[in-house]
């Protein structure tokens, strides 16, 4: 497939997962809704400014612009991090820093793949808690949050409301899966997963906050726009109680 014809579905794709019409957008841009839509169909090329603001607008982690322009046959622009920059190590404190502030409320870094990198105490009793059986998943085993999704005690046996927060999830990840193709086989699983417990239907729409239920407790996952961590694709989830 050309880069080109892929554009349109992470755009639309994209926009869902933070929940915008494309009348929003469209205000926020300052262009007409039609152009929008045509831009997501695939029948308008954005200009390169306007899809730099269009991606601003969506707060879309830095790798995704640089992916998303690459596809309209821009050049990246933003640089990669690397061992050898003298801001790498600030930024990796600075994210260390973020999850400690937020305990006791669970917070964790995942990378591109949604691998698990780092996580604080909160989100250590979350997954304790919730997911009893990762006791039993020998140490220094990598653990992906899709797979923890997708299994089948994993935490989607633990949202109250998921039929109603399954479009938003869906739409997030097909946005990414756009980006990263690899990533397929594991989010082709957590779909199955999903409609299995909610069906078909509940797949698309609109969606709210996710509460997660454990005894009496509710805690709502709500989504936190990604923060861009010190390298490519790695982004900070934080959840907070639904209430305080």
């Amino acid at each position: 497939m050309n880069p080109a014809d892929r554009l349109p579905d992470t755009l639309r794709q994209l926009r869902q997962s933070r929940r915008l019409s494309q009348l929003a957008l469209s205000l926020t841009l300052g262009v007409s809704q039609r152009h929008i839509s045509f831009v997501e169909q695939g029948r308008a090329q954005p200009s390169r400014a306007l899809l730099m603001a269009w991606l601003q607008a969506l707060e879309a982690p830095l790798a995704q612009r640089n992916a998303a322009l690459l596809q309209a046959g821009f050049a990246p622009a933003y640089g990669d991090a690397t061992q050898g920059d003298p801001g790498l190590a600030q930024a990796e404190w600075a994210l260390r820093h973020l999850l400690h502030a937020h305990d006791p409320l669970p917070a964790l870094v995942v990378d591109a793949h949604w691998q698990v990198l780092q996580v604080n105490q909160g989100a250590q009793w979350l997954i304790h808690t919730l997911l009893p059986w990762t006791a039993e998943v020998p140490p220094g085993t990598p653990m992906n949050m899709l797979d923890l999704l997708a299994h089948p005690q994993g935490l989607f046996s633990c949202i109250s409301n998921l039929a109603e927060v399954a479009p938003h999830l869906m739409a997030q990840w097909r946005a990414e899966l756009a980006l990263q193709p690899t990533l397929a086989p594991r989010i082709a699983a957590v779909e199955a997963a999903l409609q299995a417990r909610v069906g078909h239907g509940h797949t698309q729409g609109r969606a709210a906050a996710v509460a997660l239920r454990h005894g009496r407790a509710d805690h709502s996952g709500q989504h936190l726009p990604p923060l861009d961590a010190p390298r490519p694709g790695h982004h900070a989830e934080l959840w907070r109680p639904a209430r305080l």
